[in-house]
């Protein structure tokens, strides 16, 4: 699709962005995570804040610019329109929120995963075609699944030590993980998370290394 150049907002620089998605009508979505914010930039370079900047910590379903985030650090665009927010405190043992942005321009609290050790830390998130929403966890290293209907269900936890770092989903529904630790891509398969890219070894990132031997 080529690369989108986007001019700064003239109100501040966005030096903090920790996630990015493209909308339909060609504008993208981003989290500022040091300020709290998540910001629409129009294809012209306009900049508005969707979410986030006010005093609100409840998320009940107010006003999304009335609301406080902390640390938005994963977007996910549902099929209906709705934009899932992940918040990835940086306080240790804090646990972080899953919100969702509604197409009406509210936010609401959503019930976040389970966590198997310690507080939740939505660190990424992809949604399929079909409605349902991946969260990576790092602190338990576990790819969760929430189906349309809400309930929760652990997609996996075959590399609970290799820090899951980052989720994607294609068109087809097929869902791909990257972990931070052993520097892979791996695809899920059932509940297998099979490798498709790397071997674990950071140092074998050289420049010009086949994808399935880096």
């Amino acid at each position: 699709a080529g690369l989108v150049t986007v001019r700064k907002p003239a109100e501040r620089d966005l030096l903090t962005l920790t996630a990015m998605i493209r909308l339909d009508d060609g504008a993208l979505l981003v989290a500022d995570g040091l300020v709290g914010t998540v910001r629409r930039i129009a294809p012209d370079g306009t900049s508005t804040v969707v979410a986030g900047g006010g005093t609100e910590t409840e998320a009940n379903g107010g006003p999304a610019t009335a609301a406080a985030l902390d640390h938005p650090a994963a977007l996910a665009r549902h099929p209906d329109g709705s934009v899932y927010i992940g918040e990835a405190p940086r306080g240790i043992g804090e646990a972080g929120r899953l919100l969702r942005l509604a197409p009406d321009g509210t936010l609401h609290r959503v019930e976040p995963p389970p966590a198997r050790w310690s507080t939740p830390l939505v660190a990424g998130l992809a949604c399929a075609p079909d409605g349902s929403l991946y969260v990576v966890d790092p602190r338990d290293g576990c790819l969760h699944r929430r189906d349309p209907a809400g309930a929760w269900t652990i997609a996996s936890t075959e590399i609970p030590l290799s820090r899951l770092a980052g989720v994607a989903v294609d068109g087809a529904g097929a869902v791909y993980v990257t972990t931070a630790a052993t520097h892979e891509i791996r695809r899920l398969v059932g509940s297998r998370l099979e490798p498709l890219a790397g071997r674990g070894r950071a140092a074998a990132a050289a420049a010009g290394t086949a994808a399935g031997q880096a």
